[in-house]
C-alpha cells in the first residue's frame, strides 16, 4: 500500500482549506528591490561618514538619511509571505525545514565569499573576521547569544545579518503559534508579544522607569527582538485579511494599529522619522491593492534587484564600504559621491547568479534529502 503526499517530521494543523494561495506576485519582488535600494543607500552615504571619501556630505539628504526604513518594509513583506507559507505547510518541521533550505544556501556561500575576500579588503568597517564569525550567520543565531554560549566574544561577520537573526526568531514563534494553536493564536500571540515589548520600551526609554522588573523586561524584549514583531504581525494580518472568507475588517484594523505602534517605536518618537517610516505600511498596502502601484513595482530594474536582494543584502555592507575606500584615491574627488554606484552594480552581478542559478537547485536538493515525499508500507 502507498501512503501519498508529504510526511512531516512533526505533523501539526494542516493548511486551512478556506485559504486560497495565489501564484507568485511579481510586484512583491519589486517591493524587495525597493527595500534593498533604500538599505544600500543608507549604508553607503549615512552609516560610516568618517570612513568614506565623501564623508558626511550626504547624511542629511532625505533619500539617504531615511534609507533605514527599508528594514520595516522587509519585515512587513516577511510577515505576509510567512503567513502564506504557513498555510502551505502541514507541520512545524516542514515549515522550519522549508525556511532553512530557502535561506541557508545563499547564507553559506555569501559568508564564505565575505570571509575569503576579507584579507583583500582590510578597510572593512567591521575589521578582520575570525573563524567563529561564521557561526552566527550559518546558524541564524546572533553573536550575543553565541558569546554567552561560548563564554567569549564573537566578532561579527556582517552587522546587517541582525535582521536574519530577528527573522529566525519570528519564524520559530510563528510556526509554534500557528501549528499548535491555530491562526488566531498567530495573530494574538505575535501582536501580544509586540505590544508587551512596546509597552516596556515606552516605560523604560521615553519615561525612564526601571523599577518593578522593567529593566529586566526591557533586556528580555531586546534579546527576543520583540520590538520588530509588530511589523511581522501586521504583514501576516494583511495576508489573512485578504484571504479569509468575508475579509474581516477587524484584521485590517489590527494591522494598522500594530503599524502605528511600530512606527512610534522604530522612529523612537522622533517626528521626522515618524513621517518617513509611516510611508512603509502605506506603500505596502498600496502595492497589495493598487494595480498602478503593482505595474510600477513590476519595472525590470526593481524585479532584478528584488530577485538578487537576499544575496546582495548579505554581501553588500562591509564589501561596499571597503571598496569605496579603496577606490577613492584612484578617482577624481568630484566623482567620489558616485563611487557606491558601480560598486553596488558589481556586487549585484555577483549576487544575481547566486539567486538565479545557485539557490534554487540547492534548495531543491536540500528539500528532497530532508523531506520524505512518499512512504511505502
Amino acid at each position: 500500500m502507498t501512503v501519498s503526499a508529504h510526511s512531516p517530521l512533526l505533523p501539526g494543523r494542516k493548511a486551512a482549506s478556506d485559504i486560497r494561495i495565489e501564484p507568485r506576485m511579481p510586484f512583491l519582488d519589486g517591493l524587495r528591490g525597493l527595500a534593498i535600494v533604500m538599505v544600500v543607500l543608507y549604508h553607503a552615504y549615512v552609516r560610516w561618514p568618517e570612513l568614506v571619501p565623501y564623508h558626511g556630505r550626504f547624511q542629511t539628504f532625505p533619500l539617504f538619511a531615511q534609507g533605514w526604513i527599508g528594514v520595516p518594509l522587509f519585515f512587513l513583506l516577511s510577515g505576509y509571505l510567512i503567513a502564506r507559507t504557513l498555510c502551505r505547510c502541514q507541520g512545524i518541521a516542514e515549515f522550519c525545514l522549508r525556511r532553512w533550505s530557502r535561506l541557508f544556501p545563499a547564507m553559506v556561500l555569501c559568508s564564505l565569499i565575505i570571509y575569503v575576500t576579507a584579507p583583500l579588503v582590510p578597510e572593512r568597517p567591521a575589521g578582520p573576521p575570525e573563524p567563529l564569525s561564521l557561526l552566527p550567520g550559518l546558524t541564524f543565531i546572533d553573536e550575543a547569544w553565541w558569546a554567552k554560549i561560548l563564554g567569549r566574544p564573537v566578532r561579527v561577520l556582517e552587522g546587517s545579518f541582525w535582521t536574519l537573526y530577528t527573522e529566525a526568531k519570528f519564524y520559530v514563534s510563528a510556526a509554534c503559534l500557528y501549528f499548535v494553536w491555530g491562526r488566531r493564536a498567530l495573530w494574538l500571540g505575535l501582536s501580544g508579544a509586540f505590544l508587551l515589548g512596546a509597552l516596556g520600551w515606552f516605560l523604560v526609554h521615553p519615561l525612564g522607569l526601571t523599577g518593578f522588573g522593567l529593566a529586566r523586561l526591557d533586556k528580555l524584549v531586546e534579546q527576543l527582538s520583540l520590538l520588530h514583531f509588530g511589523w511581522f504581525a501586521a504583514g501576516s494580518l494583511w495576508f489573512f485579511h485578504a484571504h479569509e472568507p468575508g475579509k474581516p475588517r477587524l484584521l485590517g484594523v489590527l494591522a494598522w494599529l500594530l503599524c502605528a505602534v511600530s512606527v512610534l517605536v522604530s522612529a523612537e518618537l522622533v517626528p521626522a522619522k515618524i513621517v518617513s517610516v509611516t510611508l512603509m505600511p502605506i506603500l505596502f498596502v498600496l502595492a497589495l491593492r493598487n494595480r498602478t502601484a503593482q505595474r510600477v513595482l513590476g519595472h525590470p530594474v526593481l524585479l532584478y534587484l528584488g530577485l538578487c536582494s537576499y544575496p546582495l543584502y548579505l554581501l553588500h555592507e562591509n564589501l561596499m564600504i571597503a571598496l569605496v575606500i579603496k577606490l577613492g584615491p584612484h578617482v577624481p574627488s568630484v566623482l567620489w559621491p558616485l563611487l557606491p554606484l558601480p560598486v553596488v552594480l558589481g556586487l549585484s552581478v555577483v549576487a544575481y547568479p547566486i539567486a538565479r542559478y545557485f539557490e534554487p537547485p540547492t534548495e531543491r536538493f536540500l528539500r528532497t534529502r530532508l523531506f520524505v515525499p512518499r512512504i511505502r508500507a
